[in-house]
């Protein structure tokens, strides 16, 4: 029995295509240029590294960056790295930071919340103090009232004026 389709072709395929078997066609070139050229396919691809490199701050202030985007900059001469970083509008900002080596760690004894005492010195008052300040205030503040009654009454009362006739009996 013969099938419909049996040993018809089987190299043929039904169009399909592997770019990945067949080398792309170089375009006729001389020897010098035919070193430099690169496939299409290997062009698209973004070049990636962990570390961009620059000269100097005038280079990473120079350094393209896309709208919304920041971007990593390491001095190659300065222990500096800079920050760039594009807004939407297009308006670029850059953060220098600088690289400094940590010679010991830290010592940091681990801080407990039962309580809090300030090592301030005169630069805080305690509560005892601003109560024996608020009661000076209100003393002075009461005394100030009854000098300013009095000198209100005294204001209130007419003057008096001394005639020709007062003065005579005075003498």
């Amino acid at each position: 029995m013969i099938m419909a389709y049996g040993n018809y072709a089987p190299f043929y395929r039904g169009g399909y295509f592997n770019p990945m078997q067949t080398q792309p066609q170089m375009p006729m070139m001389a020897e010098s240029q035919a070193q430099q050229y690169v496939p299409p396919y290997q062009a698209q691809q973004p070049i990636l590294s962990d570390v961009l490199w620059v000269l100097n701050e005038g280079e990473a202030t120079a350094f393209p960056v896309a709208p919304n985007n920041s971007v990593v900059l390491w001095d190659k001469s300065n222990p500096t790295i800079y920050v760039k970083s594009v807004n939407a509008q297009g308006v670029p900002s850059m953060r220098v930071l600088d690289f400094v080596e940590r010679t010991q760690q830290p010592q940091t004894a681990p801080q407990t919340r039962t309580e809090h005492v300030c090592q301030c010195g005169d630069k805080f008052v305690t509560k005892e103090m601003f109560n024996a300040l608020q009661s000076d205030f209100e003393a002075l503040q009461s005394k100030l009232e009854a000098l300013t009654d009095k000198m209100s009454d005294r204001m209130s009362e007419k003057p008096r004026v001394k005639t020709a006739r007062v003065k005579s009996e005075e003498e």
